[in-house]
């Protein structure tokens, strides 16, 4: 449909092409009646842009990010070498800050991804008002993509793409829709595998529903997404024999993400549970309203693909704890989903209703929102960036710089590093980047905090006690002296004057996380040096001898349990807690919602535990020859620590299974 229709109607392209020339070249005239939709959807993504051009960040996620730009230029193996919710597409996401030639294909593929949801948004909105109003309107919605990464643009984007063909207006056969369906699932599902599992579902379901005889429009779709998964592993060098690590690795890391993440910090904000269970009840019953007079498969087909989405943005908002990706997501489809009502009233409501919510969540900027020059200049800026060599080089250098300065390692400290492969824990693997002398050998789980599962901390576990180990790990350690209220609420009670933290995820115990690596890292590391924040460990050639039985404690929930001294010299004591394992009914809850969380309390703090490596042996006491120093030191054993839900069921029983472990020369 061109952009100039009046709402509802149809009408000619704004240039028509003369009839003979149409009529012997019909896909021309389909071209110049999508093309000025295009232009215009091109521009409204210019003034929508979400990347803002800014050097490069460390930290946390900026760590990861650029993690995927080196594990995809050094070829790891996924699923062996590699371990993430993102697979070899990964870093098609991360378009900024420019590292090289893979940010160049995530601009075209991001900026791919927006204009395409962009017009889609203008042929809908023009069916319920006039062009110079749709315009308004759509680029309104396309400025909460700051609140939509490209994976989950995309998955608004198939969504709209379902709904489209559940309605009949893809005038393509429903085997070629199918096709289409099954290769972006396969894209999705090597980009980002959290996002891409229901990215694939909307795609099966609406492929089983717009064919009468299911299998026409399931096997064309199922055998795409095999041939296009295939060829894009391959094409990014991965061996076929990792796909069972890969499929494995992913799903571990999602299952264990909502077990292990998502701590609720401000109770204030139950009303975001309200909100997105009224908009949803809203999105329902427009979708309803919409398909009445559907035939009953393409009905039923609808409200499958409506609670796929649902269930997707439920989990996004209060399991990944990004309700902004949530509510933008809602947006974009009520946009599309009311169009066809031609009801405007009803139409601009429900984008009122579903904006005020995601402009109301805490943490959003206002200006944010209204900076289209900002957007566009950033847009240019990046453009010239990826496309012109000499610039790129630049711009790289000046990231690489940047970093550098952020870091502050000193020349000391790479010349322990430099001719050595080198892991970065427990984050900031961009030392690599800024420093191109530090040669990247990341442990499988590249960010320590998010080995969630046993089996996860087994495989950082196993390859340090590898041939194929790492030569150094740098250890970076920050500390913070005004803890959020959150934490603050968390430990117990306030800082003392001058005292400082270490900063972790969700206010773990820093030595707890990952505790078969972390055990592992003590067993076979020395301290080579250790100087503000950085600490450098070097292979020593040792290791530990196995396991011997301290003491078996059953105590209840929340009952402080002593630990067991261990007088002979040159021994580790570890706990392995037993009876944090859920039950069928909490499993049930973990999958719909998210686990309950569970804290140790160690000398009067309380800390976030993750239950499922609990029983993986956390570390009660180092011997000095194994020990760090100053702000890496263990320090004195662990003397005793209690285990608690916050549910605060105090009728479970937990046992507690000391050991002591050997240090080996």
């Amino acid at each position: 449909m061109s952009i100039e229709a009046t709402p509802g109607q149809p009408a000619a392209p704004a240039h028509p092409i003369p009839a003979p020339l149409a009529r012997r070249h019909p896909a021309l005239q389909r071209v110049a009646g999508w093309l000025p939709t295009v232009l215009l959807a091109g521009l409204i993504t210019a003034l929508a842009w979400p990347f803002l051009d800014v050097p490069a960040k460390t930290g946390l996620d900026p760590s990861w990010r650029i993690g995927l730009h080196m594990e995809t230029w050094l070829d790891l193996r996924q699923g062996v070498d590699f371990v993430f919710t993102h697979g070899p597409l990964g870093f098609l996401s991360i378009p900024t800050p420019y590292l090289g030639g893979t940010s160049l294909l995530a601009l075209v593929a991001s900026f791919a991804v927006y204009v395409s949801l962009v017009a889609v948004l203008l042929v809908e909105a023009r069916r319920v008002v006039p062009l110079w109003a749709a315009v308004l309107v759509v680029l309104a919605i396309a400025r909460s993509f700051a609140s939509l990464p490209p994976f989950e643009a995309l998955q608004a984007l198939v969504f709209v793409a379902c709904l489209e063909a559940l309605a009949g207006r893809i005038r393509l056969p429903a085997p070629s829709v199918a096709v289409a369906f099954g290769v972006v699932a396969a894209i999705a599902l090597l980009g980002k595998a959290n996002v891409g599992v229901f990215i694939a579902s909307m795609g099966a379901v609406t492929s089983l529903a717009i064919e009468r005889r299911w299998w026409r429009g399931f096997v064309p779709f199922a055998a795409a997404a095999a041939v296009t998964g295939l060829v894009l592993w391959v094409a990014t060098g991965q061996a076929l024999r990792d796909i069972p690590d890969f499929v494995s690795g992913a799903a571990q890391i999602i299952s264990g993400y909502s077990e292990a993440m998502g701590t609720d910090r401000d109770d204030t904000l139950f009303w975001i549970y309200i909100a997105f269970i009224a908009i949803a009840v809203l999105f329902a019953w427009t979708a309803f309203r919409m398909s009445e007079g559907w035939p009953r498969r393409r009905r039923v087909g609808l409200l499958c693909v409506c609670l796929i989405l649902g269930f997707a943005m439920w989990k996004t908002a209060f399991t990944r704890q990004y309700p902004t990706y949530a509510f933008a997501t809602i947006l974009v489809a009520m946009a599309v989903i009311g169009a066809p009502l031609g009801d405007r009233r009803l139409w601009l409501r429900s984008l009122l209703a579903a904006g005020i919510a995601l402009v109301a969540i805490p943490g959003q900027t206002p200006g944010s929102y209204v900076d289209v020059l900002g957007s566009v200049r950033s847009l240019v800026t990046e453009t010239a960036t990826a496309v012109i060599p000499a610039r790129a080089h630049r711009v790289e250098e000046l990231n690489r710089a940047t970093m550098r300065k952020r870091y502050g390692l000193d020349p000391a400290t790479l010349a322990e590093l430099a001719g050595t492969r080198v892991a970065v824990d427990p984050v900031e693997a961009g030392v690599a980047f800024a420093h191109p002398e530090v040669t990247w050998a990341p442990l499988p789980i590249m960010q320590s905090y998010s080995a969630f599962t046993p089996a996860l901390d087994r495989l950082n576990a196993d390859r340090l006690a590898s041939a194929a180990r790492p030569d150094r790990i740098l250890r970076s350690v920050t500390f913070v002296a005004e803890p959020s209220d959150w934490l603050t609420r968390q430990r117990g009670h306030p800082l003392r004057p001058g005292e400082t933290i270490p900063a972790t995820v969700d206010g773990r115990f820093q030595w707890f996380e990952a505790p078969a690596a972390m055990l592992e890292t003590f067993c076979r590391y020395r301290e080579m040096r250790a100087i503000g924040m950085w600490q450098v460990l070097g292979a020593s050639g040792g290791s530990c001898g196995p396991a011997e039985p301290l003491k078996t404690v059953t105590a209840r929930e929340g009952e402080a349990v002593a630990v067991p001294v261990e007088t002979r010299p040159g021994r580790f004591v570890t706990v392995r807690i037993h009876g944090l394992e859920p039950s069928l009914l909490e499993r049930l809850k973990t999958a719909l919602w998210k686990a309950d969380e569970w804290y140790v309390t160690i000398a009067d703090v309380r800390y976030r535990l993750v239950a499922a490596t609990a029983s993986d042996g956390l570390l009660m006491a180092v011997p000095p020859a194994a020990d760090g120093s100053g702000r890496f030191a263990f320090g004195p054993p662990i003397e005793s620590l209690s285990v608690e839900s916050r549910s605060g069921d105090h009728d479970r029983s937990l046992t507690y299974e000391f050991e002591s472990v050997p240090l080996l020369p």
